[in-house]
Protein backbone atom coordinates (compact mmCIF):
# COMPACT_ATOMS: atom_id res chain seq x y z
CA UNK A 1 0.00 0.00 0.00
CA UNK A 2 3.37 2.48 0.67
CA UNK A 3 5.00 2.10 -2.41
CA UNK A 4 1.92 1.87 -4.70
CA UNK A 5 0.22 5.95 -3.67
CA UNK A 6 -2.85 4.31 -2.20
CA UNK A 7 -1.77 6.04 1.03
CA UNK A 8 0.59 8.48 -0.02
CA UNK A 9 1.64 10.22 -3.19
CA UNK A 10 5.62 10.78 -1.83
CA UNK A 11 7.72 9.52 0.13
CA UNK A 12 10.17 12.37 2.30
CA UNK A 13 13.88 11.76 2.26
CA UNK A 14 15.90 11.99 5.00
CA UNK A 15 18.68 14.97 4.85
CA UNK A 16 21.54 12.14 5.58
CA UNK A 17 20.83 10.30 2.87
CA UNK A 18 22.66 10.81 -0.79
CA UNK A 19 20.47 11.93 -3.25
CA UNK A 20 22.51 10.76 -6.53
CA UNK A 21 22.49 7.08 -4.86
CA UNK A 22 18.45 7.92 -4.86
CA UNK A 23 18.72 9.16 -8.30
CA UNK A 24 20.53 6.25 -9.51
CA UNK A 25 17.80 3.80 -8.56
CA UNK A 26 15.59 5.65 -10.67
CA UNK A 27 13.77 8.01 -8.07
CA UNK A 28 12.75 11.34 -9.20
CA UNK A 29 13.77 13.77 -6.27
CA UNK A 30 12.42 16.90 -6.22
CA UNK A 31 11.58 19.96 -3.20
CA UNK A 32 7.92 19.58 -1.41
CA UNK A 33 7.35 22.26 1.30
CA UNK A 34 11.18 22.79 1.47
CA UNK A 35 11.68 19.14 2.09
CA UNK A 36 13.31 16.66 -0.31
CA UNK A 37 10.64 13.94 -1.78
CA UNK A 38 10.43 11.48 -4.27
CA UNK A 39 7.29 10.63 -5.96
CA UNK A 40 5.11 7.08 -5.41
CA UNK A 41 3.65 5.10 -6.61
CA UNK A 42 7.50 3.94 -6.67
CA UNK A 43 8.71 3.24 -10.44
CA UNK A 44 10.76 0.04 -8.65
CA UNK A 45 7.86 -1.64 -7.42
CA UNK A 46 7.29 -5.23 -8.78
CA UNK A 47 4.48 -7.83 -9.46
CA UNK A 48 7.18 -9.53 -7.14
CA UNK A 49 8.10 -6.68 -5.03
CA UNK A 50 10.42 -3.85 -4.57
CA UNK A 51 13.30 -4.36 -7.09
CA UNK A 52 15.76 -2.01 -4.92
CA UNK A 53 14.72 -3.89 -2.04
CA UNK A 54 18.47 -4.24 -0.34
CA UNK A 55 19.07 -0.33 -1.71
CA UNK A 56 15.67 0.99 -0.87
CA UNK A 57 15.26 4.33 0.69
CA UNK A 58 15.72 4.87 4.68
CA UNK A 59 12.20 5.79 4.77
CA UNK A 60 11.25 2.57 3.09
CA UNK A 61 13.00 0.79 4.80
CA UNK A 62 11.53 1.99 7.96
CA UNK A 63 8.09 2.94 7.54
CA UNK A 64 5.67 1.28 9.61
CA UNK A 65 2.33 1.34 8.53
CA UNK A 66 -0.49 0.54 11.67
CA UNK A 67 -1.56 -2.78 10.27
CA UNK A 68 2.33 -3.69 9.94
CA UNK A 69 2.90 -2.25 13.82
CA UNK A 70 -0.45 -4.34 14.96
CA UNK A 71 1.20 -7.59 13.83
CA UNK A 72 4.43 -6.90 15.09
CA UNK A 73 1.95 -6.23 18.20
CA UNK A 74 0.74 -9.58 17.79
CA UNK A 75 -3.19 -7.60 17.79
CA UNK A 76 -3.70 -8.97 14.23
CA UNK A 77 -2.27 -12.18 12.62
CA UNK A 78 -0.35 -12.73 9.69
CA UNK A 79 -3.26 -14.35 8.00
CA UNK A 80 -5.85 -11.81 9.17
CA UNK A 81 -3.08 -9.08 8.05
CA UNK A 82 -3.29 -10.58 4.75
CA UNK A 83 -6.56 -10.67 4.20
CA UNK A 84 -7.13 -6.97 5.05
CA UNK A 85 -4.31 -6.05 2.19
CA UNK A 86 -6.11 -8.32 -0.40
CA UNK A 87 -9.30 -6.72 0.58
CA UNK A 88 -7.72 -3.14 -0.05
CA UNK A 89 -5.84 -4.45 -3.53
CA UNK A 90 -8.66 -6.47 -5.13
CA UNK A 91 -10.75 -3.01 -4.25
CA UNK A 92 -8.36 -1.34 -5.89
CA UNK A 93 -7.76 -3.33 -9.12
CA UNK A 94 -11.08 -4.65 -10.28
CA UNK A 95 -13.02 -1.50 -10.02
CA UNK A 96 -9.77 0.54 -11.38
CA UNK A 97 -10.28 2.58 -8.72
CA UNK A 98 -7.91 5.22 -9.52
CA UNK A 99 -8.50 5.51 -13.49
CA UNK A 100 -12.54 5.82 -12.35
CA UNK A 101 -12.53 8.37 -9.78
CA UNK A 102 -9.61 11.09 -12.10
CA UNK A 103 -12.51 10.54 -14.33
CA UNK A 104 -14.86 12.14 -12.22
CA UNK A 105 -12.48 14.74 -10.59
CA UNK A 106 -9.70 15.33 -13.43
CA UNK A 107 -6.71 15.62 -10.88
CA UNK A 108 -3.55 13.33 -10.58
CA UNK A 109 -0.75 13.04 -7.48
CA UNK A 110 -3.30 12.36 -5.20
CA UNK A 111 -3.79 9.98 -2.58
CA UNK A 112 -7.33 7.94 -2.40
CA UNK A 113 -8.66 10.75 1.17
CA UNK A 114 -7.80 13.76 -0.94
CA UNK A 115 -9.01 12.08 -4.38
CA UNK A 116 -12.25 10.91 -3.16
CA UNK A 117 -12.64 14.62 -1.30
CA UNK A 118 -11.79 15.98 -4.96
CA UNK A 119 -14.80 13.60 -6.24
CA UNK A 120 -17.06 14.60 -4.41
CA UNK A 121 -16.17 18.54 -4.60
CA UNK A 122 -16.44 18.15 -8.46
CA UNK A 123 -19.72 16.11 -7.64
CA UNK A 124 -20.88 19.19 -5.93
CA UNK A 125 -19.89 21.27 -8.32
CA UNK A 126 -21.71 20.17 -11.29
CA UNK A 127 -24.62 20.93 -13.03
CA UNK A 128 -26.48 17.96 -11.75
CA UNK A 129 -24.53 16.61 -8.70
CA UNK A 130 -27.78 14.38 -7.96
CA UNK A 131 -27.60 12.93 -11.68
CA UNK A 132 -23.50 12.24 -10.96
CA UNK A 133 -24.10 10.75 -7.95
CA UNK A 134 -26.41 7.81 -9.43
CA UNK A 135 -24.70 7.37 -12.50
CA UNK A 136 -21.20 6.79 -10.45
CA UNK A 137 -22.97 5.92 -6.86
CA UNK A 138 -20.88 2.19 -7.46
CA UNK A 139 -17.59 3.43 -7.51
CA UNK A 140 -18.22 5.98 -4.87
CA UNK A 141 -19.66 3.43 -2.52
CA UNK A 142 -16.43 1.03 -3.30
CA UNK A 143 -14.52 4.49 -2.98
CA UNK A 144 -15.51 5.12 0.60
CA UNK A 145 -15.34 1.42 1.59
CA UNK A 146 -11.04 1.86 0.05
CA UNK A 147 -11.06 4.74 2.72
CA UNK A 148 -12.20 3.79 5.07
CA UNK A 149 -10.03 0.38 5.26
CA UNK A 150 -6.68 2.23 4.62
CA UNK A 151 -7.71 4.68 7.77
CA UNK A 152 -8.86 1.78 9.74
CA UNK A 153 -5.85 0.02 9.15
CA UNK A 154 -2.83 1.80 6.94
CA UNK A 155 -2.77 5.79 8.84
CA UNK A 156 -2.07 6.20 12.08
CA UNK A 157 -4.78 8.12 14.00
CA UNK A 158 -3.31 11.36 13.73
CA UNK A 159 -2.95 11.53 9.69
Amino acid sequence: MCCDGSLFMSAVVRPDEAIDRLTSLGLDIFVHQDKPVFRLPCHNLTPDGCAVYAHRPFTCSHFRCELLKDYEAGKVSFAEAKMIIKQVKTLLTQHDLRAKLEAIAPVRGLDYRKLLQAVHAAIAEADDPAALRKTHGQILIVAMQVVHLLQSHFYRPSE
